[in-house]
């Protein structure tokens, strides 16, 4: 749904009910934000060998400026009778949808993470899913995996 307005000179194109203007506002205060709270974060890529296997060299893509979150997820098992459920926490990214679309990045690229605290080992997470929020273009919203390789001992 697209519809135009002339309004003293100024033109103004809606999409659905945010406008035009209203959209460059949004992108804008996004991107303040992003600026002034944001981490670099560096999204890393396994590379292959000539049999095109994971030669277990990482290569950098992309450095994207993000705000980083976490979400609850539910797992659920059942065991015969009984189920039992718990909520794991999903690593994500608020990105720039224009910094996103730019860098190249693909699922299965990794971030490593240095973490606070008494933890010395880098948390690494794996990207899974993008989500065009509100599907305005302006922001995306990364979805991502920890890696546990066994050695993460807190």
């Amino acid at each position: 749904l697209t519809s135009s307005v002339s309004l003293r000179g100024t033109r103004l194109t809606t999409r659905g009910c945010l406008t035009v203007a209203n959209l460059k506002l949004e992108t804008h205060k996004l991107a303040r934000e992003l600026k002034k709270s944001g981490v670099d974060y560096e999204f890393l890529r396994h590379e292959d060998n000539d049999f095109g296997e994971a030669s277990g060299q990482l290569t950098s893509v992309a450095t994207i400026n993000g705000l980083y979150h976490e979400s609850n997820a539910y797992v659920s098992k059942s065991n015969g009778d009984y189920g039992v459920s718990r909520t794991k926490k999903e690593p994500q990214l608020l990105v720039l949808a224009s910094d996103y679309m730019d860098s190249g990045i693909k699922m299965d690229d990794e971030v490593h993470i240095n973490q606070l605290g008494a933890c010395k080992y880098q948390k690494v997470i794996r990207l899974t899913g993008a989500v065009d929020v509100g599907n305005w273009g302006l922001i995306v919203d990364l979805s991502f995996e920890e890696v546990d390789d066994g050695d993460n001992v807190h």
